[in-house]
């Protein structure tokens, strides 16, 4: 098969599963013209008419229904080759590509890498830090073998499970007089010096809407995208900071580390390509890694 005619029955079978171009297009990464394209040259192509067009809607014919069968049958056949290709470099060295997002990847995930190598002599690695948005479309692009990313809404192509849910936590300079408090709350922070995420990263999203929903106002004088750097900033003297509990842990004394409440609650999901099984190799080193962060509590 041509690669010209898979894609053309990858966007008819995107859009028979999920009833419109719009997420057709989304889950292929392509604009919504070029998958009514396709679809137009699917059916020039069969010599079939496999949608009505009528009223400006896409509405599946009942050769299109009886078409889709056979096309689902296929793309099944596939993935139970791919799995098969998979079991097989799994079972001998194996390569695993992962893409984390910065809460998990800058240390943490790579300590466990490391350590789930040390038990698979020969396996090749690869990990990617990136931001969450960006792990989803290497996921759908199958460019990683799994990603772990904040819990989005709405992202076609992966499949997700929940991997873990790591708590907010205000980092300090230490003797800060804050530090003399066991828990804070938002409204402690008002008016201090604050070292926020970057707007690119997700995760600001979700600590700018907690100060906003108690109607508090911070200073922010510095932004970072990555979550130790805030903690760096904060262990020189810059301010103030709100991050994941997991990203002050290498900073020992030189940053003191409270609660808050109501606090943030970062949630990791693992992706994995939609309609794709999933590799033995993958789901050895998601158990490792799901043991690995229970453990540490």
């Amino acid at each position: 098969m041509t690669p010209q005619r898979l894609r053309k029955l990858q966007a008819f079978h995107l859009v028979m599963q999920t009833g419109s171009v719009t997420q057709a297009a989304e889950a292929l990464l392509i604009s919504q013209p070029a998958v009514s394209k396709l679809l137009q040259a699917l059916e020039a192509e069969t010599r079939l008419t496999l949608f009505d067009r009528a009223r400006r809607r896409l509405l599946p014919t009942m050769d299109a229904r009886r078409f889709h069968v056979e096309v689902e049958r296929l793309f099944r056949a596939a993935s139970g080759i791919d799995h098969l290709v998979n079991e097989i470099r799994s079972a001998g060295v194996g390569e695993l590509r992962i893409a984390a997002l910065p809460l998990l990847g800058v240390r943490a995930l790579p300590l466990w890498l490391a350590a789930f190598a040390g038990s698979s002599p020969g396996l090749q690695t690869s990990l990617m830090v990136v931001p969450s948005r960006q792990i989803v479309r290497s996921v759908v692009a199958e460019e990683v073998d799994v990603g772990f990313a904040l819990g989005l809404s709405g992202d076609l192509g992966v499949t997700r499970r929940r991997f873990a849910e790591v708590p907010g936590v205000v980092v300090l300079p230490p003797g800060h007089p804050l530090a003399a408090m066991a828990v804070l709350t938002p409204k402690d922070l008002a008016g201090e010096t604050f070292v926020s995420l970057g707007r690119q990263d997700e995760a600001r999203d979700l600590v700018d809407s907690l100060f906003e929903s108690h109607g508090i106002a911070r200073r922010v004088s510095f932004e970072t995208n990555l979550a130790v750097t805030a903690c760096s900033l904060v262990a020189g003297g810059a301010g103030v900071t709100l991050v994941d509990a997991l990203s002050p842990q290498p900073f020992g004394d030189s940053v003191a580390v409270r609660p808050i409440q109501p606090t943030v609650r970062f949630r990791i999901d693992i992706l994995t390509p939609l309609g794709r099984p999933v590799s033995e190799l993958v789901e050895r080193f998601v158990e490792f890694v799901t043991a690995r962060i229970r453990a540490e509590g």
